[in-house]
């Protein structure tokens, strides 16, 4: 390498204002061989962060494969941004790679240019991709190359920077020392040496070409060869000529080479990247004396090494490549060779447990083929695929290392790349590690493998993958399909679950009507299968969703009776019908829920679904006392033990609480009931002993327990009502004023607004019940907010005390007050007077309320108003029990909309009770 001004100036502005300031692609351009390899390498060995050159092979690469290799290179230095996003387009993977600080060389680039100096379209893209994003990208790429163009829109807003050969004195001094090296100084005076460099151009690769040719011929001789040339030696020489002067000079060292140098000169010029050792010592068996044909070729700078890899010189690989191709049986023994050199990786018998090895795979592939084994590079991808599958069990198992995650996405890229048929396994294991990196367009990919792998197999886990992206990605239709294809390739048990996986998609993309209609459409043969309760259970679960509780409730009581407990899962279906009806208060559904419970009985879990129900009753009605004390009969069962300590907490209870928690496993809805009790306990008793429950919970959130605050937990229970599983909201649908602190009563239905909005959320304080305020005394009047369920009443309070006597005085606004105490007044005040009602008049008032709610419900879904029929419902039950203040309650709630559709539909008793209970 000449250490010329030239040189050390680029160097010098490369790492000084290159590499700090950009821009961000720039181009080395020079005639070849006057060091620009050698400049650059010395460059990258300079600079602190990761660094990969890749050197273009003669006739350039696919593409694809050149963006895998960069990709690859740049993962092993420890920046896997364009590996993780080799979904993408390519321009985007570039500029992902080049979004951190790296150093990306792609030397001798004119290979990838055609004869106009053009690069493929897709390169100009990618060139143009990343020159415009200055100054955002901290990434550099470099070009090296010898037919770089000026004047291309494609490399706009980059900088070009020409490297010439040395000067004169700087050339002359390197052939004295080559030949002073080499022993043959002799061949060329001192006097001769700057004539002969400007002969050459002072190219230095050219000076190498003529050195090895000395040793063989005089310089004389070689002068023969072009002597027009050394007569115009002084004139500038073009690059053409030097070309051509060297590969004059290669020629003739080539000719001169033992047979056992040349053989090993053809066979290692069949590789399109640098090689280790081992590929060399694959010619052994071709030559007599491997060890002394590569030193051969070393000392005549054919052979170079950098690092634990050896190449070629481009010029000796071209006139080796040349001759091959005039001999194609060599040229095939060669191709053998090298492939064997890469195969061995992929030997069956080895016992390597590595599997990142794409590159290896990509190159055994090239030069099997070429040697005309393609079926043999079949098997051993074949063996290959099958030792993936061995791996990792043949489970589609996805590392948990993400390092090892990228390696194996790379593997299996190249192994299926191209290939034919299902391979069922690796592909589904491609798709999974394809969800697991999530860059943009992998969820397609993931889609296209499983697709694929579904063709003929019958593996539940493809066929799930599918059905889930085929929801989220190409909606019902696409659904549809793949569950009609299900149902003719797969027994109808497996169907059942990829229905439920398509329907839940579908639900959780929004799609609510289009899943539902996908569950209705399932065929009989399917619903006769032991597991089909799932499918009730998920229908259930959208019509309360869709604000239609009594259809919900309908569902699952008649798939239950269908199916009884006998068979494993149906507990569910009552569960939650249970859960349902108590959320809308609705006492009818819920007892008829029980007895259809009790028609199985002395089946194991009649008892404990039966307690449940019995539980929520007591629950609805506020009887929190009763309800725990019922439901911690049955100790066992989960479900109950939560209602048991939300009960408690209720009751002001939180030792209580912590008490039913005891031996319970960690469910979400219990995580958050867990933290509440938590927090109960430091509000109410400053008590942090179960701080660790807080702990849990905020792990199973991905929050810091800090962040696990009473309004948090208040948040989310509203926030998680609409997800479709088990939520703290569906199990704990109403958060009474005695556990919140809040001067209301919090009820979330599945469906429905949050009913949070205008709560002072902030205030919220688990464990600590709502007081409501007294009237303060004082020689000013005050204003006080006394709460109820139906509104506010504003009392203005004075009091003054003179001696032993005291006058008091309220003064009502707005109320159904009258005047109290000495001197006080009523004003602006309107009384509507209730008398005691006899059992009859609630008996008509609970039948009346019974036929509008029917038919309210008959109302398209939009008209109606799922919160005000519940209360409806409850007040019907509240009614029929003689309640009359529970009643009353139900139907204030109910409110305005429940008044204006009873008036509609002439339900004048209804009407009536509503108006009153309202205030109006």
């Amino acid at each position: 390498m000449i250490d010329s001004d030239l040189s050390s100036e680029t160097l010098s502005w490369l790492t000084g204002t290159w590499l700090p300031k950009g821009p961000p692609v720039t181009v080395i351009a020079g005639f070849s061989g006057v060091g620009k390899t050698a400049t650059v390498a010395q460059f990258a060995g300079m600079v602190t962060c990761p660094t990969i050159v890749e050197t273009v092979p003669a006739g350039g690469y696919d593409l694809d494969e050149l963006v895998f290799n960069v990709a690859g290179a740049l993962e092993e230095a420890g920046r896997p941004e364009m590996a993780d996003h080799l979904g993408e387009r390519y321009p985007q993977a570039f500029v992902r790679a080049l979004s951190q600080p790296v150093l990306i060389v792609l030397d001798d680039f004119q290979e990838l240019l055609d004869a106009a100096g053009h690069p493929p379209g897709s390169m100009q893209t990618i060139i143009s991709a990343i020159s415009s994003r200055i100054p955002s990208l901290s990434g550099r790429l470099l070009l090296v190359g010898n037919r770089i163009p000026e004047e291309e829109p494609w490399l706009e807003g980059t900088r070009i920077r020409r490297f010439n050969p040395p000067p004169a004195h700087e050339a002359s001094s390197l052939l004295g020392r080559l030949l002073a090296d080499r022993g043959i100084d002799r061949e060329v005076s001192p006097h001769l040496r700057q004539d002969v460099a400007n002969w050459l151009g002072c190219n230095p690769r050219a000076i190498h070409a003529l050195v090895a040719c000395l040793m063989h011929d005089s310089l004389d001789q070689l002068i023969r060869l072009d002597s027009d040339s050394w007569e115009t030696r002084d004139e500038t020489i073009s690059a053409e000529l030097v070309r051509q002067l060297e590969a004059m000079f290669i020629s003739r060292t080539v000719r001169h080479l033992t047979d056992d140098a040349r053989t090993l000169l053809d066979a290692l010029s069949i590789h399109r990247r640098p090689f280790t050792k081992d590929a060399i010592e694959r010619v052994r068996s071709q030559v007599q004396d491997v060890n002394a044909a590569r030193r051969e070729l070393s000392s005549f700078f054919i052979l170079e090494r950098q690092g634990s890899r050896h190449s070629l010189n481009r010029v000796s690989r071209e006139i080796a490549r040349s001759g091959l191709s005039l001999d194609a049986r060599k040229l095939q023994r060669f191709h053998s060779l090298a492939g064997d050199h890469y195969k061995r990786h992929f030997n069956v018998r080895q016992n390597d447990t590595r599997s990142d090895y794409s590159a290896e795979f990509i190159e055994a592939r090239h030069h099997l083929v070429n040697s005309d084994r393609e079926s043999e590079f079949h098997d051993i991808a074949q063996q290959f695929r099958s030792r993936l599958q061995v791996m990792y069990n043949n489970h589609g198992s996805v590392p948990g290392d993400a390092t090892a995650q990228r390696r194996l996405l790379a593997t299996l890229w190249a192994v299926l790349d191209g290939t034919q048929g299902p391979h069922a396994g690796l592909r589904l294991l491609f798709a999974k590690l394809l969800l697991a990196r999530s860059a943009s367009g992998d969820d397609l990919l993931a889609y296209r493998q499983v697709t694929e792998a579904s063709r003929g197999s019958k593996r539940n886990d493809v066929w799930i993958l599918r059905a889930k992206l085929a929801a989220q990605l190409d909606g019902s239709t696409a659904a549809r399909a793949v569950v009609d294809q299900a149902e003719g390739a797969l027994p109808a048990g497996m169907v059942v679950q990829i229905i439920q996986v398509a329907a839940k998609s579908l639900a959780e993309k929004g799609a609510l009507r289009e899943a539902l209609r996908l569950l209705d459409g399932v065929s009989q043969e399917v619903l006769e299968q032991r597991g089909s309760w799932v499918i009730h259970q998920l229908q259930a679960t959208l019509l309360s969703h869709l604000g239609r509780d009594v259809e919900a409730i309908d569902t699952l009581v008649a798939a239950f009776k269908r199916l009884g407990l006998t068979v494993g899962g149906t507990s569910r279906l009552v569960e939650e019908g249970a859960m349902i009806a108590a959320a809308s208060r609705n006492h009818k559904a819920l007892r008829r829920i029980q007895l259809a419970i009790l028609e199985n009985d002395g089946i194991d879990g009649t008892e404990e679904l039966s307690t449940l129900c019995e539980t929520l009753m007591l629950k609805i009605k506020g009887n929190f006392s009763a309800a725990a004390e019922v439901a911690a009969s049955h100790s066992h069962y989960v479900t109950l033990r939560a209602q048991q300590a939300f009960c408690h907490l209720c009751e002001n209870e939180p030792e209580k609480a912590v008490e039913a928690f005891e031996g319970t496993n960690s469910r979400h809805f219990l995580g958050w009931l867990k933290a509440v009790t938590a927090l109960s306990m430091i509000n109410a008793r400053n008590n942090n002993r179960y701080a660790d429950w807080i702990d849990g919970y905020a792990r199973e959130e991905g929050v810091t327990p800090a962040e696990v605050t009473d309004q948090y937990l208040l948040e989310r229970w509203d926030a998680t009502a609409r997800t479709l599983g088990p939520s703290p909201a569906f199990y704990y649908p109403e958060l009474p004023a005695s556990l919140t602190g809040l001067p209301v009563d919090l009820r979330r239905l599945q469906h429905g607004d949050s009913c949070l909005i205008g709560v002072a959320v902030e205030k919220v304080r688990f464990g600590v019940p709502y007081r409501k305020p007294g009237i303060k005394a004082g020689r000013e009047s005050n204003t006080v907010r006394i709460y109820r369920p139906n509104g506010d009443i504003y009392i203005a309070g004075y009091v003054q005390r003179e001696g032993d006597q005291s006058v008091s005085n309220y003064n009502f606004s707005g109320s159904q007050i009258g005047a109290v105490g000495d001197q006080a007044s009523a004003s602006n005040n309107t009384f509507q007077q209730f008398s005691a009602t006899s059992g009859s008049d609630l008996a008509s008032l609970a039948s009346e309320l019974g036929k509008l709610s029917s038919a309210l419900r008959q109302r398209p879904a939009e008209e109606r108003d799922e919160a005000a029929l519940a209360e409806i419902d409850a007040a019907a039950v509240a009614a029929a029990e003689g309640d009359e203040a529970k009643t009353r309650g139900h139907l204030a709630r109910a409110g305005q909309w429940a008044l204006t559709a009873a008036t509609a539909v002439g339900a004048g008793v209804a009407a009536a009770w509503i108006e009153g209970a309202i205030g109006l």
